[in-house]
């Protein structure tokens, strides 16, 4: 009886113990992630709940462009700033003058440093190419905005026709909800580039080729925070984008079989339980496929929004 009772307890230490290490054991995490595409939010879901939300028009400079003026074609950079204090929550992007002319039109927030990386890469906030992509964040959220504060929008337009265009310019209608009018959970705009931690640029895939890059070294998170939105930015025939969290694919963005226009995504995924811990290594995998007889200019970038942990 005493040794049935000795087994009993013993079996019950064993129990509690396993049970003890894996509630306390966090060296190697494993998240379980849903990744699938959600609905985004429409301009009306957010109006319907915020009834306050008030718009802001930026319409760039017309550009007269040249015949055969190829990427990279020609850059401005010009300014705007918010009237009151508030939440940045999207916007809508339009193309006056000819369709293609828009390369893309970045917009950078000069007075906020990267999150991640506070030197080299610019604190991007979001961007469209020439299929000309709005976006909303998800209800609740917004990025946080300062009256005065001036925002930059960096545009880079090209002309591959045989005629000069006249008068093409950019049109953003960013929407935002003032301080006065409501209050959301502020985010931070995030993104990772193929070409390495905290470098932003292109890369040249070889004439008739297959190509696969690897973004290295990874990256290894030092601010956590819980992503709640994430899209993706690639060039004419990529093929696929994988990001990578501790060697693990947590999502892999499959790009449309066309060799027309770049793949400049707004953020359009909504994940849930998707943490960036301190210690995650983040890595990347960008494939594209290069019919053509002549190198090609390669970008693969993954843009996101992360609610960073309270301190």
């Amino acid at each position: 009886m005493i040794r049935k009772q000795f087994y009993l307890l013993g079996g019950a230490v064993l129990l509690l113990a396993i049970l003890v290490f894996f509630k306390y054991d966090r060296s190697q995490p494993e998240q379980k992630m849903d990744l699938s595409a959600e609905k985004i939010p429409t301009l009306q879901d957010w109006r319907k709940k915020y009834p306050g939300i008030k718009s802001l028009v930026f319409e760039a400079n017309p550009q007269e462009l040249p015949a055969n003026f190829p990427h990279p074609g020609r850059t401005t950079q010009e300014y705007f700033s918010y009237p009151e204090d508030g939440w940045s929550i999207g916007f809508v992007p339009e193309q006056i003058g000819a369709s293609h002319a828009l390369h893309h039109a970045d917009i950078i927030d000069p007075s906020r440093p990267n999150f991640f990386c506070t030197a080299g890469v610019p604190n991007v906030l979001t961007a469209t190419g020439d299929e000309l992509t709005s976006g909303f964040m998800p209800l609740g959220y917004g990025y946080p905005i300062k009256k005065g504060s001036k925002l930059m929008v960096s545009l880079m337009y090209h002309n591959e026709n045989a005629e000069p265009l006249s008068g093409v310019h950019a049109k953003l209608t960013f929407y935002y909800l003032p301080k006065s009018k409501g209050s959301l959970t502020d985010t931070v705009p995030l993104f990772f580039d193929v070409v390495g931690p905290c470098l932003w640029g292109e890369y040249t895939i070889p004439p008739n080729s297959s190509h696969v890059k690897k973004m290295e070294p990874e990256y290894v998170v030092q601010k956590p925070g819980r992503v709640i939105l994430m899209g993706h930015h690639m060039h004419r025939y990529a093929k696929s984008l994988e990001f990578l969290i501790n060697g693990k694919v947590v999502k892999s963005f499959q790009v449309p079989k066309s060799d027309e226009g770049e793949r400049l995504i707004f953020p359009k995924y909504l994940p849930k339980n998707l943490r960036l811990n301190v210690g995650d290594r983040v890595g990347m995998r960008a494939t594209y496929d290069n019919t053509t007889s002549y190198p090609l200019e390669a970008m693969a970038e993954v843009l996101f929004f992360l609610v960073p942990d309270k301190k």
